[in-house]
């Protein structure tokens, strides 16, 4: 009986002399003069240290029964992917930078070619070669004159006429027309056929190069080309107010102003 209660006092002291062993140690092993730290037995809730993450992503929790996945990670950008604030995007090759940008059109629709034929500019100027002055001296002061347009001519850049129409009565007055050619074979072809078809055409000293002299009722006609030009010239006049002598004089003033 005395042993039972022995033995469980030997049990006591050699635990009791473990523990003031270990104790010892614990000292030994510290520093002079240094307080061994005491670790808490929990640590507060913190964000882990940079180089203590995981380099996994962070799992999203599950959100009504289902997980949703984790963003896709984006390529940082490499220098001069992406241009800064004072860059400007490159125009397309071959425009310089201020250039606006090509824009699509419809193609303009050609202008027909314009008919071949001789500048109206080529054309003298009718109210020169045949004046009112000229008309009055002929037909004497009493008689007065209108210029206008001659009817039934169409005037174009090879042909131009001009009328003296009387105020009074319906006679025929004076008159002016002029035909332009591109060279001088076509306009002694014209001046042939002219007088070929003039009612009572006669050839005349000339006036001006090649000259003929016609009439038709009350109307006479003296046609001329100067030479050396690619004009014909045809003046005329009522009987009212001219006769045969009188018209050849005018039409020598309008030669001479072709020349």
């Amino acid at each position: 009986m005395r042993m039972i209660q022995v033995f469980p006092g030997l049990i006591l002291a050699t635990l009791a002399g473990v523990t003031l062993a270990s104790c010892k140690d614990d000292e030994q092993l510290a520093e002079p003069g240094e307080t061994k730290k005491q670790v808490p037995a929990v640590t507060e809730a913190g964000p882990e240290p940079a180089h203590e993450r995981s380099a996994e992503p962070t799992k999203k929790q599950p959100v009504d029964g289902k997980t949703q996945a984790a963003p896709p990670k984006m390529a940082a950008p490499g220098p001069g992917s992406v241009p800064g604030p004072a860059e400007k995007m490159a125009p397309p090759p071959g425009l310089p930078p201020s250039a606006p940008r090509p824009v699509a059109v419809k193609p303009p629709v050609p202008a027909p070619a314009p008919a071949a034929h001789t500048p109206k500019s080529l054309l003298p100027d009718l109210r020169l070669l045949l004046t009112a002055t000229d008309v009055t001296q002929t037909a004497g002061p009493k008689a007065v004159f209108r210029r206008k347009a001659m009817p039934g001519m169409v005037v174009t850049a090879e042909q131009d006429a001009l009328y003296y129409e009387p105020e009074k009565g319906s006679s025929y007055g004076f008159g002016i027309q002029v035909f332009h050619e591109r060279n001088g074979a076509k306009a002694k072809q014209r001046f042939e056929s002219m007088f070929a078809s003039y009612p009572n055409a006669v050839e005349i000293p000339p006036v001006s190069g090649n000259s003929f002299f016609a009439y038709w009722d009350e109307v006479l006609f003296v046609a001329f080309m100067p030479q050396y030009k690619d004009t014909i010239a045809v003046v005329s006049c009522g009987r009212p107010y001219c006769d045969s002598d009188d018209l050849y004089g005018l039409a020598q003033k309008v030669g001479s102003r072709l020349k």
